[in-house]
């Protein structure tokens, strides 16, 4: 029913809430499915296939005699998609005999440092 009266007050107390949503879960009824999958396509985000891997919603609601404040934020954690990453490709170079090094700063012609390593370099731990 109308309130007869020229003004209303309203006595509410401080208050703080929090929530924090893990909502990964909840896509798929959301009609996300392709990018929790394999098949998602975040090319323009990385040129490494991704996958959304979790979806976390945060929210602050503040109330006080100074008025209402709040705030919301969504974290998206991504992760590699697809089967195990392909194995690297490793090419072994030794300097197994005599050689020289010059050190060049940058595009500079003048040379900064050389060095010539006379004798073959004693096998290390690595060798």
């Amino acid at each position: 029913a109308p309130l007869d009266t020229d003004r209303v007050t309203i006595g509410l107390p401080r208050l703080a809430l929090r929530t924090r949503v893990a909502v990964t879960r909840q896509l798929p009824a959301l009609g996300i499915r392709l990018a929790t999958s394999d098949d998602a396509d975040f090319s323009g985000l990385s040129p490494e296939p991704l996958t959304i891997s979790d979806v976390v919603q945060e929210a602050v609601l503040k109330v006080a005699e100074e008025g209402v404040e709040a705030a919301a934020v969504t974290v998206v954690a991504m992760a590699p998609a697809g089967a195990a990453p392909r194995p690297q490709r490793v090419h072994h170079i030794a300097f197994d005999r005599p050689f020289g090094v010059v050190v060049l700063a940058g595009s500079e012609d003048v040379p900064l440092f050389t060095a010539w390593q006379a004798d073959a370099p004693a096998a290390g731990p690595n060798a």
